[in-house]
């Protein structure tokens, strides 16, 4: 069994709040850059495949790193 899943970093913040103290204020700068997506997909055993890229992770690309894992992960049986 593999766990299969997709997360996406930028330095633009996407939760435009954090936790915080009553009355304590914290500021979360940001800036301009490129998303980089990380597609991973983990066993079992914590062994882990991980795919970065810069484009979309979209149905092909999930497609194309699931049939680039399978063969390697074929051959370590």
């Amino acid at each position: 069994m593999f766990y299969l899943d997709e997360s996406g970093f930028s330095l633009i913040p996407s939760v435009p709040y954090g936790w915080q103290n009553i009355g304590e204020y914290i500021e979360v700068h940001s800036r301009s850059s490129r998303r980089l997506n990380v597609l991973g997909i983990m066993s079992r055993h914590n062994q882990l495949e991980a795919y970065v890229s810069t484009q979309s992770i979209n149905a092909d690309v999930v497609i194309a790193c699931i049939d680039a894992f399978f063969p390697k992960w074929k051959n370590q049986q």
